[in-house]
């Protein structure tokens, strides 16, 4: 009886998955070769886009403790690869965040309580010298889906495919200061009814994480020829310094134009401080 039982459950078990779910696609070990072309074929990031009403949690952490600050009505202009504009708000209050990035400069503005605008320039944003940590603009590019795949800096050397169940995770090496390579970056690959990025990792030459990033509930947006997949939840932790950003995107428009002043940075009179974060690395 205890068999028949337990044969039965696992009939009716069986009849509801294939009616009411389609079975995952097996899991394929993929080359190198294989994962970095699938990749390029069918990650297809959005490069232009708007999306308004959605919200954002932030968690700091500092000498005084945690700090948790719920921000709604955030609104996010996209023009890739480096333009973006973030901003969000606590609700009742006039507190307000502001990110931003064009082709030359990023920023950071807080108000009204800190009323502080830390800004830095492009070309110095992984330096030793830039003293920017959270929120960085280039990994706030590649969160909204501008992964790079194959890195055409120079800053890495890979990818090379490792297939861990369920992903296929492209590793890329660095140098360290003594000379030794070590993993620097790994991007999770989901193979399950397309290619797309499930996380990626930025870890130290110890092998800690110095950064995660997580995505989740890809959309497709088309808009006659523009289209393609943007996260609708992305996720950015920092654990050694035990803090993090988690984004919801509201609806999510293709667009192909904005206007020209949409990605200039703010002035700088608005703030009461206005901290340069790249200074030591020169005035070039």
């Amino acid at each position: 009886m205890v068999v028949r039982r337990a044969l039965t459950t696992a009939g009716v078990l069986g009849a509801l998955w294939m009616a009411g779910c389609a079975p995952q696609r097996p899991f394929e070990p993929l080359s190198t070769a294989e994962a970095v072309t699938r990749a390029e074929r069918e990650l297809q990031p959005l490069r232009s886009f708007r999306s308004k009403g959605g919200n954002l949690g932030v968690l700091l952490t500092d000498e005084k403790g945690s700090h948790r600050f719920p921000l709604g009505g955030l609104n996010v202009l996209f023009d890739g690869p480096k333009s973006l504009y973030l901003s969000a708000s606590v609700p009742g209050t006039p507190a307000a965040l502001l990110i931003g990035s064009n082709e030359e400069q990023y920023w950071l503005g807080i108000k009204p309580q800190v009323s502080t605008l830390w800004w830095g320039r492009w070309k110095y944003v992984d330096q030793p010298c830039n003293e920017w940590r959270l929120a960085a603009p280039n990994r706030l590019v590649e969160a909204l889906g501008q992964v790079n795949i194959r890195d055409l800096s120079g800053q890495y050397l890979g990818p090379v495919v490792q297939n861990r169940k369920p992903f296929h995770v492209l590793m890329y090496l660095a140098v360290d200061d003594e000379g030794f390579w070590y993993i620097a970056r790994e991007i999770y690959l989901d193979p399950n009814d397309r290619l797309s990025v499930a996380k990626i990792m930025y870890l130290d030459p110890q092998g800690q994480a110095d950064m995660e990033m997580r995505f989740a509930d890809y959309r497709f947006v088309e808009d006659g020829e523009h289209q393609g997949y943007v996260p609708e939840r992305i996720e950015l932790y920092w654990p050694k310094d035990k803090s993090h950003m988690k984004l919801k995107l509201g609806p999510i428009e293709a667009r192909e134009e904005f206007h020209p002043r949409a990605f200039q940075m703010p002035d700088k009179t608005l703030y009461e401080r206005a901290e340069q974060v790249d200074i030591e690395c020169g005035n070039e």
